[in-house]
């Protein structure tokens, strides 16, 4: 028994001890406390004593011995000040500013004793890249701010009494032109984390601001009341003019008059600041956001409806060339197709005003006071309004080329058949087509100018803009902030250019109206009489074979015609308001074979003739 108690006293002997020694590290510390870390010293250090109470950047420091060693190229603890006072304009930024006050005093004033200086942990600088970006000038750190350097950062865990002072986080203060925002840091201006972009563009003075937006109220203005003049026309003669293609006249300045009604909105009290700026004065971008939906249906105005109206161009031009070519069940089977129509021209820019929104690509622009698409991200703009516009542009003209051809071909096929007036009218209608092609290419053109022109140059305007910013910190070496000046800007004659040539094709789509026969039909209506329809789907076959009868005893003569009376192709709005498009059919006829055919079957001659590809066809016997 006695030998078992001594073997256990000596096993808790030997545990006890074996305790000890893996505890006492952690007891006594590897220096005075388990909580308490070290000071990362640096000896042999320069010490100044300073006899007053020392304050960095505000705030009283907890000693009244600091170091120069830390200050590259500071020879006195003046130029060491002087050098601190210079980092000051990052209170422009101010998340990198409230991040960087500690290192800036823990650098320029650290604490020194006993010719031994506290430097920074590499913790400590580190904390400052996320939020101070804007340090990389030049796309490199400034030397004082290289987190690897372990001289000035050592890699371990240090203290620093520098850490637990409060620094007044709210001195920061976003400069023009950024404003403080509160959103998500995705949504922060580049580099400037806190910061975004004011709502008026910097890009443009307030004066060229003016300019625009006085450009901008003339020329929708007017668009917007030839549009309304169409609108108004089709009322007036609806009876007349509801078929295609004339009906998708109706459409496409509607389409219009909303793009109008949509660029205009902004003129109403204080409306543009609503559409374009937030709450905090910064601009509109990635929306729709849960601040208000005036951007959204501001932009549903200016974009959706201008895909439309190009649609309908499309639609247009191809109902156009239909009914050219043929009469009767062709242009049944194009009224038909009405719905097919209906549905393409109002569900595919429905289904890029969603997925725009799902991108958050609309962005409100102070210089023309509308939201749209791809004005921050110029990619977004090409691919949704350049490339559609352009598909939509090539596909009409191909149809009006072939319109015009049919035009031209008709003139020369009929050069011995129709009357002279015929042939001016014929004349005036392919010059009116060419008119219509022209003015298309060149206003869609100089559309394409002016979104190319954006999309080459936006980086560089971007980059001209974040160096003023950069600039007017204060923190590049050798600069005068008086002196900061936007290097490059964009060309207000272009913006003005972009804005003519959209309303110009509002303008455009009106032209079909323009006829004689219109403005009679406008005269009429001002003056209260009723104009009663003369329209004709069909050609009264007997008085042709009457008119033909009669003149038998013409037959042998040059003068033989028949003239009688269809509704043009086109309708009232093509060929200069032919509602009566005379067709002459000149027909060299022995006598008893014509009066065989008048007896026997001229009734089914006539039926064909009607339908050949350009009205009529020259028969010789």
């Amino acid at each position: 028994m006695k030998r078992d108690r001594v073997w256990s006293a000596a096993a808790a002997t030997l545990l006890l001890q074996l305790l000890l020694l893996f505890s006492t590290p952690q007891v006594l510390g590897l220096s005075k406390s388990k909580n308490k870390l070290q000071y990362c010293e640096r000896p042999h250090s320069r010490c100044v004593d300073i006899n007053h109470p020392v304050s960095c950047l505000g705030v009283k420091l907890p000693y009244t011995s600091t170091s120069i060693d830390l200050v590259p190229d500071a020879e006195t603890l003046e130029e060491a000040q002087e050098r601190l006072h210079y980092w000051q304009g990052l209170k422009k930024v101010p998340k990198c500013w409230a991040a960087i006050q500690p290192l800036l005093c823990a650098l320029y004033m650290p604490n020194c004793e006993n010719n031994s200086l506290h430097l920074p942990p590499q913790e400590m600088c580190k904390l400052i890249e996320n939020h101070c970006q804007i340090l990389k000038i030049e796309n490199s750190w400034p030397a004082e701010f290289n987190c690897e350097n372990d001289t000035l950062y050592p890699a371990k865990l240090c203290k620093n009494d520098l850490r637990e002072l409060k620094f007044n986080s709210t001195a920061g203060r976003c400069e023009s032109p950024l404003v403080q925002t509160y959103r998500p840091e995705a949504y922060h201006y580049p580099n400037f984390e806190g910061c975004d972009l004011q709502c008026y563009d910097p890009l443009f003075s307030m004066d060229e601001h003016r300019q625009i937006h006085n450009l901008i109220a003339w020329t929708a203005t007017i668009a917007g009341l030839c549009n309304i003049f169409a609108i108004l026309t089709f009322m007036i003669e609806w009876q007349s003019l509801n078929r295609y293609p004339n009906i998708v006249i109706l459409y496409i300045n509607v389409c219009f008059l909303f793009i109008c009604f949509g660029w205009l909105s902004q003129f109403w009290s204080s409306t543009r600041d609503d559409i374009v700026c937030r709450k905090n004065g910064a601009r509109k971008t990635s929306e729709p956001s849960d601040e208000d939906l005036s951007c959204v249906i501001n932009f549903v105005f200016s974009y959706y409806f201008l895909i439309a109206a190009f649609i309908w161009f499309v639609i247009f031009t191809y109902s156009l060339h239909t009914t050219f070519q043929s009469f009767g069940k062709i242009q049944e089977k194009v009224d038909k197709k009405g719905g097919y129509f209906h549905l393409l021209a109002w569900s595919i820019p429905l289904v890029f005003c969603v997925v725009v929104m799902v991108l958050g690509e609309i962005d409100g622009d102070s210089v023309t006071g509308t939201c749209f698409v791809g004005v921050n991200n110029k990619i977004y703009s090409i691919i949704f309004v350049v490339i559609p516009v352009l598909i939509s542009v090539l596909i009409g003209l191909f149809y009006l080329v072939r319109v015009l051809f049919g035009l031209l071909a008709l003139k020369k096929e009929s050069t011995q058949v129709i009357s002279k007036q015929a042939k001016s009218k014929i004349h005036s209608a392919a010059i009116k087509v060419i008119m219509f092609m022209i003015l298309i290419v060149v206003f869609v053109s100089s559309m394409f100018m002016c979104y190319i022109y954006e999309y080459n140059n936006d980086h560089l305007w971007k980059d001209s803009l974040r160096k003023y910013i950069v600039c007017k910190l204060g923190i590049i070496p050798d600069t005068d902030v008086g002196n900061c000046r936007i290097e490059f800007r964009p060309s207000v004659s272009r913006k003005q250019l972009y804005i003519l040539v959209l309303f110009g094709n509002a303008v455009l789509m009106s032209f079909w109206v323009w006829t004689n026969q219109i403005g009679n039909a406008w005269l009429k209506k001002l003056r209260g009489h009723e104009q009663k329809n003369q329209d004709s789907s069909k050609y009264n076959k007997h008085k042709l074979i009457a008119s033909a009868f009669a003149k038998r005893h013409q037959l042998n003569s040059n003068d033989f015609t028949v003239t009688f009376s269809k509704e043009d192709p086109f309708g009232k709005l093509f060929i200069n308001g032919l509602n009566n498009f005379n067709l002459i059919l000149k027909i060299k006829l022995q006598f008893k074979v014509f009066f065989f055919y008048v007896i026997v079957g001229l009734n089914s001659i006539v039926l064909k003739i009607i339908k050949k590809k350009y009205f009529f066809n020259i028969i010789k016997i």
